[in-house]
């Protein structure tokens, strides 16, 4: 998956469970943004994403609270509205809007019946108010109808089974492949989380810490 040879290190020191020796790689080539506040961290993570989101790549954060996650969404969503890259239309689903040009997550598996799977992504292109339903492009390149059932659906946990999409949680990442992600880890995460968060990319990774 990686493309860079710091990428390749990086990434063998972390499946090696040589956590230390990769930050210390990072910290070498700039790779880790060491903030005040979680505020600043955020801050500093949606500038960065923003810059390479809006030059056409790849580009993703992944964080490891679903409050984090929320709040990276919803900034994200600032500068893509300010942009003008969402659509006049919106889809409230509960506390969510959805327009078209909004990127999005899906987090329940109906592969057989829709073509997703828990952590699809992909783009919102078309929306109908009246029936409730979403259209996305996948990063696939697929073109799938979300009805309304699986729009306003929720999970046990009561979380929905669709989200904003620009950043995600690292329990969603498996499978995952992208040219850039911030990642803000957390005390709270293990070896493994560490190691898929840190290796989706192709070109390029950064950590923020506080």
């Amino acid at each position: 998956r990686q493309r860079t040879q710091l990428g390749q290190d990086v990434t063998a020191l972390f499946r090696n469970h040589r956590q230390d020796d990769a930050i210390d790689r990072l910290v070498e080539h700039g790779k880790v943004i060491v903030c005040r506040s979680e505020a600043e961290a955020n801050a500093a993570q949606v500038r960065d994403w923003w810059q390479r989101f809006s030059g056409g790549q790849q580009a993703g954060m992944i964080a490891f609270s679903r409050a984090e996650i929320a709040r990276l969404n919803a900034a994200a969503r600032e500068r893509m509205a300010q942009d003008g890259r969402l659509g006049p239309v919106a889809l409230q689903v509960g506390e969510r809007e959805f327009r078209v040009g909004d990127r999005i997550v899906c987090g329940r598996n109906a592969r057989a019946r829709l073509g997703v799977v828990n952590g699809t992504r992909g783009q919102i292109t078309a929306l109908d108010p009246s029936q409730r339903s979403l259209t996305i492009t996948t990063d696939e390149d697929k073109t799938v109808l979300l009805p309304s059932w699986y729009v306003a659906g929720r999970g046990h946990d009561d979380q929905p089974w669709v989200d904003h999409g620009y950043a995600i949680t690292g329990h969603k990442t498996q499978g995952l492949t992208g040219d850039d992600f911030g990642v803000r880890p957390s005390t709270r995460a293990d070896a493994h989380w560490t190691y898929v968060a840190a290796s989706r990319h192709r070109f390029d990774v950064r950590l923020y810490l506080v």
